[in-house]
Protein backbone atom coordinates (compact mmCIF):
# COMPACT_ATOMS: atom_id res chain seq x y z
CA UNK A 1 0.00 0.00 0.00
CA UNK A 2 0.92 3.64 -0.63
CA UNK A 3 2.65 5.22 2.56
CA UNK A 4 0.67 7.99 2.34
CA UNK A 5 -2.36 6.56 1.40
CA UNK A 6 -1.92 4.33 4.52
CA UNK A 7 -1.00 7.25 6.50
CA UNK A 8 -4.47 9.07 6.11
CA UNK A 9 -6.58 5.82 6.30
CA UNK A 10 -4.76 4.75 9.66
CA UNK A 11 -5.97 9.00 10.69
CA UNK A 12 -8.88 8.59 9.58
CA UNK A 13 -9.83 5.66 11.40
CA UNK A 14 -8.31 7.24 14.39
CA UNK A 15 -10.79 9.85 14.11
CA UNK A 16 -13.47 6.99 14.06
CA UNK A 17 -12.59 5.72 16.78
CA UNK A 18 -12.11 8.99 18.99
CA UNK A 19 -13.80 10.12 21.83
CA UNK A 20 -13.51 13.10 24.02
CA UNK A 21 -11.19 15.64 23.77
CA UNK A 22 -8.92 13.62 21.42
CA UNK A 23 -11.79 13.96 18.63
CA UNK A 24 -11.18 17.28 17.60
CA UNK A 25 -6.93 17.41 17.77
CA UNK A 26 -7.22 14.01 15.71
CA UNK A 27 -9.54 15.59 13.15
CA UNK A 28 -6.88 18.17 12.99
CA UNK A 29 -4.01 16.08 11.99
CA UNK A 30 -6.31 13.89 9.74
CA UNK A 31 -7.04 17.40 7.70
CA UNK A 32 -3.24 18.57 7.88
CA UNK A 33 -2.68 14.85 6.37
CA UNK A 34 -5.17 15.73 3.49
CA UNK A 35 -3.88 19.30 3.18
CA UNK A 36 -0.40 17.72 2.63
CA UNK A 37 -1.55 15.34 -0.11
CA UNK A 38 -2.96 17.56 -2.76
CA UNK A 39 -0.37 19.31 -3.90
CA UNK A 40 0.90 16.02 -5.40
CA UNK A 41 -2.07 15.32 -6.99
CA UNK A 42 -2.59 18.60 -9.28
CA UNK A 43 -6.60 18.41 -10.19
CA UNK A 44 -7.72 16.59 -7.49
CA UNK A 45 -10.15 18.59 -4.32
CA UNK A 46 -10.01 17.84 -0.90
CA UNK A 47 -13.38 16.63 -0.87
CA UNK A 48 -12.44 14.01 -3.66
CA UNK A 49 -9.40 12.62 -1.91
CA UNK A 50 -11.61 12.40 1.67
CA UNK A 51 -13.67 10.21 -0.52
CA UNK A 52 -11.30 7.89 -1.83
CA UNK A 53 -9.65 7.58 1.97
CA UNK A 54 -13.21 6.55 3.10
CA UNK A 55 -13.39 3.75 0.01
CA UNK A 56 -9.81 2.62 0.95
CA UNK A 57 -10.57 2.88 4.57
CA UNK A 58 -13.75 0.56 3.70
CA UNK A 59 -11.44 -1.95 1.93
CA UNK A 60 -9.23 -1.60 5.20
CA UNK A 61 -11.63 -2.89 7.71
CA UNK A 62 -12.70 -5.33 6.01
CA UNK A 63 -9.25 -6.82 5.35
CA UNK A 64 -8.91 -6.47 9.21
CA UNK A 65 -11.73 -8.04 9.97
CA UNK A 66 -10.97 -11.11 8.10
CA UNK A 67 -7.15 -11.87 8.32
CA UNK A 68 -5.48 -13.71 5.32
CA UNK A 69 -5.92 -17.70 6.24
CA UNK A 70 -2.64 -19.67 6.98
CA UNK A 71 -1.40 -21.16 4.31
CA UNK A 72 -2.19 -25.35 4.08
CA UNK A 73 1.90 -27.01 5.32
CA UNK A 74 3.28 -28.08 2.20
Amino acid sequence: MNPALERLILAWDACLQARGLETERLRKVYERLLQEQLPNHPGLTRDRLHQAVRHAYGLWARKQKHPPSIPASA
